[in-house]
């Protein structure tokens, strides 16, 4: 895992640690001069009585033994990235959304998985949502994460709002001073990201605007880097998993007309 190796076999263990995962950047490691640990877990179950100077014979049989399982099941060449395998799409993991650039959700749409999601991190991106019947109305049009990060549009008394959730460090609130009007309504943030395609995590400005006209803006000083939740991705409607913030009651169902939310990646 991460670089780190270890085998398991009739009751010993070896384990070899290359790196940690809290240094971000690192070298790459001489597997053939890394230290390996050994223990007997029959005898010794929290590994605390490393064997490796005491019996080199078992230490080199599961050595050698860890080579050949890993060949077998693909485990090389070694991936030595850390910051970056946090991050699905930086670390060349697929999407269902593939290469999509323009993607199109509609009402009932609820807990897409993360790896699913819209992957918005360290770009600019748009994000058009159509409505009706929404003047006074309240709830979730769409959110992505939760609690722990990620971003929330939702109406409070009519009114449009936009939070991005920092992490749970940073909760930034872009909302407009009034309500919309009765009709349709095409509310649209406009995410444009302050860094270039290599630099993760900088700021971004945020605009929001309802039928082309601006209404709200704001900056942000920081965005996260590489991954909005583990487990919490995209709802339509309202909000099945843990709130971006704390003003509002789950799920927070949208009580006027959504039909449909549409992502824009890399729009610029």
């Amino acid at each position: 895992m991460g670089t780190n190796r270890g085998l398991y076999h009739d009751g010993w263990m070896a384990s070899s640690i290359s790196i940690v995962p809290w240094i971000p950047v690192h070298p790459e490691v001489d597997l053939d001069k890394n230290k390996w640990e050994l223990y007997n877990i029959e005898k010794d179950f929290s590994q605390a009585d490393d064997l490796a100077a005491s019996n080199p014979q078992k230490l080199r049989e599961l050595e050698d033994l860890w080579w050949a399982e890993a060949a077998k099941y693909n485990v090389l060449p070694m991936d030595w990235r850390v910051a970056e395998r946090f991050n699905s799409e930086l670390a060349g993991r697929p999407s269902l959304g593939g290469n999509a650039k323009t993607i199109t959700y509609y009402p009932g749409q609820i807990a897409l998985p993360p790896d699913a999601s819209p992957r918005i991190l360290n770009k600019s991106w748009t994000l058009t949502a159509y409505i009706s019947d929404a003047a006074n109305a309240d709830g979730m049009i769409v959110t992505h994460g939760g609690n722990e990060g990620g971003y929330g549009l939702y109406l409070r008394q009519g009114k449009p709002t936009f939070v991005y959730n920092y992490l749970s460090l940073e909760r930034t609130t872009i909302a407009s001073n009034a309500p919309l009007s009765a009709g349709k309504a095409e509310v649209k943030i406009d995410f444009v990201y302050e860094g270039g395609p290599k630099e993760a995590g900088k700021g971004a400005t945020v605009t929001m605007t309802v039928n082309d006209s601006k209404v709200a803006e704001g900056h942000l000083t920081r965005t996260i880097p590489a991954q909005i939740s583990i487990i919490e991705g995209l709802d339509i409607g309202q909000d099945v998993g843990s709130p971006i913030d704390f003003t509002y009651k789950l799920p927070f169902m949208f009580n006027g007309k959504i039909e449909k939310v549409t992502f824009n990646l890399n729009p610029k």
